[in-house]
């Protein structure tokens, strides 16, 4: 999946799309957003294209990079979350292997899900990193609440904040996704709130189709 399958967020995309193109990728991004309106896909996606073979502002989907991405595998793309809070030893491990260079692509890229769960220990272990990170390093740290981060971090760091869909970019999704609910679409749309993985959830959920029937 690339960019160009990523339904609403535009301001995001052409941030990143523009970052890219004038070659001024930071090294730390916090993606700020409800739970559910895409901020993983997009940091994957960004990942993604950051790796790839072929340069570009979007995937080009054939290269090595670019299948081993979608595969979940790549050596120098690395997803970090803990279970309940996310410890200062993540983050140390973090730091051993973000010093050892890329494996095969130019970057290394860090994707810290759900980091607002950092504890201040692990928060300002990530700064000492932040402050002065290879050049290859990048990191991409999503939250619900970026308040919940330390003002040094969040001082240097892009922030990009996530907003809801409307109801048409819902309904878009769905009939691309599933077609088979039909009509049910424009009360999916409304039920989701405007949150995509809410959407999702819904039309897939067996309570829904109880519902239905």
């Amino acid at each position: 999946m690339g960019f160009y399958k990523i339904i609403g967020q535009e301001m995001v995309i052409n941030s990143l799309k523009n970052s890219i193109r004038n070659d001024r990728v930071s090294h730390a991004y916090i993606f700020e957003g409800p739970e559910g309106v895409g901020k993983r896909t997009v940091a994957s996606i960004f990942a993604s294209v950051l790796t790839c073979e072929h340069e570009g502002v979007d995937i080009c989907g054939v290269c090595k990079s670019c299948i081993q991405n979608k595969a979940g595998n790549h050596p120098d793309v690395k997803i970090l979350h803990g279970e309940g809070s996310i410890g200062v030893d993540i983050i140390r491990n973090l730091q051993k292997d973000l010093y050892i260079r890329p494996y095969g692509a130019n970057r290394k890229i860090y994707i810290i899900l759900q980091a607002d769960r950092m504890t201040p220990q692990a928060q300002n272990s990530l700064l000492k990193i932040l402050e002065e990170p290879p050049s290859y390093g990048v990191f991409i740290l999503t939250t619900i609440n970026a308040s919940l981060l330390l003002k040094t971090v969040l001082s240097r760091s892009v922030r990009l904040r996530f907003g809801i869909n409307s109801n048409k970019e819902i309904e878009e999704f769905l009939r691309n996704e599933h077609p088979e609910l039909a009509d049910d679409i424009p009360v999916i749309a409304r039920l989701s709130g405007g949150v995509i993985g809410r959407a999702k959830n819904i039309a897939v959920s067996e309570e829904f189709q109880t519902l239905r029937k």
